[in-house]
């Protein structure tokens, strides 16, 4: 039962973010930035999602930003007839590879999205992976190992009960299926991670729940996926893991929580074997909980290791706390020499999704920033870029941009009018509560777009307003 509500505070409510809107008769896209990766350029690639509450709907963003943390371009994934949500980038062979979570909303179907784009980010390779009818997408990590094949490893949730399971994907080098494995276990395990050993001979999958009372270990895997063994890590503590990195032929770097120490913060060197060599734990306050960078945890770049977390994360509040919050951020050798631990925020609520070392020494923090007394629940993403000494060189916040438009009068007794103040509103939908379609306005070329509410029920309507800046919903009510 621990494993399941675990999985509950620690996975749904980080990465689901359906929320209620009480402030505001409007309703904002969020950007939630997840995985990041440094391209051959020097420039930085980092993708995630957007999110509508109202509509329950999310589209995938691509962000590339260039060494001095300008943005080059954004580019947004998705149509009316999916919801998708991008999770994890590789860059190999001058090939970004991306995957992704994607729901059709007329069939329902759930698939794990594999994508690739060239360096002049044309769309080359698309493919689609399927989940099991009865489960939804939940974590996932993929690796190219040796073979060059993409492993896959990851959890689903089943919608019936709740519980978690882990599944294996095994594709080529353009996302052909060779091996899909979907588990079913009554221990609920949820992997995490998945590792190719240094000697290429099997793989390591981190994960937590695979046995009763162990909540984490290393299962260690043939290249068919075949068990070999499973070993717990042996904590002291009720641990959790979040990531891992190979250190050497037989040994792993793990980092977690250690609940029961009120999430405290914790990295391990383990055998492979899970025997503990080493642990260091890292905390702001004794007070304060700490969780792991959720998406990238650990990153690795020549010598140099960096770990980062967000210091007093409100796991009741995860996505919209008033809690001052920091991007927490520890930087090692390889011999997990400590060089230094800074934290950087404490002015609003930060969330820290990914880390990346840098070719230049320093590190790219990733992740989302809400600020205090917001009119609005909105996250915009946040980026700390610094150097080998843990020096901020540059900050970018990715904001939602401002719209010049106008509804009124709100309530209405009939028409409503949208002022259409930049002349950039490309089309008008009206719906019921129920998100029923009941009228459409194509031409949006005046200044002033009406709409008669006369022939309807009094009660809620939802305005979705398209344009070059994205998409708006405003609620109208008609009295």
């Amino acid at each position: 039962m621990k494993s399941r509500y675990f999985f509950f505070i620690a996975f749904f409510c980080l990465i689901s973010i359906a929320f209620s809107q009480n402030n505001t008769n409007y309703f904002d896209y969020n950007e939630i930035p997840l995985s990041v990766i440094e391209d051959s350029d020097q420039n930085y690639v980092i993708v995630g999602f957007t999110y509508d509450s109202l509509f329950d709907r999310s589209n995938g963003t691509i962000i590339r930003l260039n060494s001095n943390g300008d943005i080059i371009n954004q580019l947004t994934l998705g149509n009316e007839e999916e919801n998708l949500k991008l999770g994890k980038i590789l860059y190999i062979n001058n090939i970004y590879t991306l995957f992704g979570g994607i729901l059709n909303t007329n069939t329902s179907h759930r698939n794990l999205l594999f994508l690739q784009f060239d360096e002049q980010w044309n769309e080359i390779n698309r493919k689609l992976i399927p989940i099991p009818y009865d489960r939804t997408l939940g974590s996932y990590f993929p690796v190219l190992d040796s073979d060059s094949m993409f492993v896959i490893s990851g959890s689903t949730l089943a919608l019936s009960n709740g519980y978690t399971d882990h599944f294996y994907i095994k594709l080529d080098s353009e996302g052909d299926t060779i091996v899909t494995i979907f588990k079913n276990s009554e221990f609920q395990p949820m992997s995490l991670t998945i590792l190719e050993s240094q000697d290429h001979s099997k793989y390591y999958d981190i994960i937590s729940g695979y046995e009763v009372n162990a909540p984490s270990g290393i299962l260690q895997l043939d290249k068919n996926f075949n068990s070999i063994v499973f070993n717990k890590i042996e904590i002291p503590s009720y641990y959790y893991t979040y990531g891992s990195l190979v250190m050497s032929d037989s040994t792993l770097l793990v980092v977690g929580n250690q609940l029961i120490s009120n999430w405290l913060l914790t990295l391990v060197l383990v055998h492979e074997n899970a025997r503990v060599i080493e642990s260091h734990t890292f905390r702001r306050d004794s007070l304060m909980k700490e969780l792991p960078a959720f998406s990238q945890p650990l990153s690795r770049f020549g010598n140099n290791v960096f770990l980062g977390a967000t210091s007093n994360y409100d796991h009741w509040g995860a996505q919209y706390s008033n809690y001052d919050s920091w991007f927490h951020l520890i930087k090692m050798d390889e011999n997990l020499n400590i060089h230094w631990e800074k934290w950087y925020g404490g002015d609003a609520y930060y969330f820290l999704n990914s880390v990346l070392g840098t070719s230049d020494g320093g590190c790219l923090m990733v992740g989302t920033k809400h600020p205090h007394g917001s009119p609005s629940l909105i996250r915009g993403s946040h980026f700390i870029k610094v150097d080998a000494n843990g020096n901020v060189q540059w900050t970018q916040n990715v904001e939602i941009p401002e719209w010049s438009y106008k509804v009124y009068p709100n309530p209405t007794q009939s028409v409503f009018n949208i002022e259409n103040n930049e002349m950039d509103i490309q089309s008008v939908e009206l719906f019921d509560i129920s998100g029923k379609l009941l009228n459409s306005v194509q031409d949006c070329n005046n200044t002033t777009i009406s709409i008669d509410l006369y022939s309807f029920p009094p009660g809620v309507y939802l305005v979705k307003i398209k344009s070059s800046k994205g998409i708006r919903t405003e609620k109208v009510v008609r009295n």
